[in-house]
């Protein structure tokens, strides 16, 4: 028996497709899906797949522990709590409102827009714990290019990592002065820096050029203030010089006045030192 049925055999008419089955003597009709509402027709296709409604819950047995591979090799574990292990360890968790908690503390919160905000996992003055966070600077054999105020700047170290610094603050806070004076009066070799900042001074350089006359010099915090700073300069070309390990820090907004004992001695004096706020 072949296949295929003619809808009329005595006298010819539309053929219906079928499929032998010669064991048992008989045809299957074969059939092709539609969908479409009353008086609509629609062959389901690769491009309109056939609608489908899920009733009712569909479960899904896994053999072993079921995980999702990703194009990247990470697994999604399935078991108990949601997470994905990505290669580093790092733990995504999808109970509550799902989180990349990273080793640093990152917290990346996908509910909303996503954003990744980068915090220490120890908070400041409080004990120490987890491997550290290392910083990196750039190696430089020459000057880096300047940034404006309040911009982010990299770090800069020499080739082997060690780190450049300006001592005790930025240069465009390095202050100083120089004075020539043979009189008694105090006289200004630093001017007060402003409201609410000090200077602090970090060297001192005295000379006395007078051949004969020695002369006790004094450094002063501001017009009638305490003496910061108490030397003596010798005659012809005696005097001292100091760099202070700890600075001496005047008052907010005083100026660093210079006072000599003896009115005959002649002293050039150079001092430095940078400006900090209160």
């Amino acid at each position: 028996m072949a296949d295929n049925v003619v809808a009329n055999a005595g006298s010819g008419g539309a053929t219906f497709a079928t499929d032998e089955d010669t064991a048992n003597s008989r045809h299957v009709p074969l059939v092709k899906l539609m969908h479409g509402g009353d008086g609509s027709f629609t062959l389901v296709s690769t491009s309109s797949g056939l609608p489908v409604q899920q009733q009712g819950s569909w479960p899904v047995t896994f053999s072993g522990a079921p995980t999702v591979s990703l194009a990247d090799g990470t697994k999604v574990d399935l078991t108990g709590t949601p997470v994905v292990a990505l290669a580093n360890g790092t733990k995504v968790d999808f109970t509550g409102v799902p989180t990349v908690a990273l080793q640093v503390g990152t917290a990346v919160d996908f509910t909303g827009e996503p954003t990744a905000v980068v915090v220490g996992n120890i908070a400041h003055d409080e004990a120490d714990a987890g491997a550290p966070l290392k910083v990196g600077a750039i190696a430089e054999t020459t000057e880096q290019s300047g940034v404006a105020d309040g911009d982010r700047v990299n770090l800069m170290a020499d080739r082997f990592g060690k780190l450049v610094v300006s001592p005790n603050s930025v240069q465009e806070r390095w202050t100083g002065g120089v004075l020539d004076t043979s009189a008694t009066a105090t006289a200004v070799a630093i001017s007060a820096p402003g409201a609410g900042l000090h200077l602090n001074i970090t060297d001192v350089l005295v000379t006395n050029s007078d051949a004969s006359l020695g002369s006790v010099v004094e450094f002063l915090d501001g017009t009638a203030g305490s003496v910061i700073i108490h030397g003596f300069a010798s005659s012809d070309g005696g005097g001292f010089a100091k760099s202070f390990r700890t600075p001496r820090r005047l008052s907010a907004n005083k100026s660093l006045l210079f006072h000599m004992g003896t009115s005959a001695a002649h002293c050039y004096v150079t001092v430095s030192g940078f400006i900090s706020p209160t």
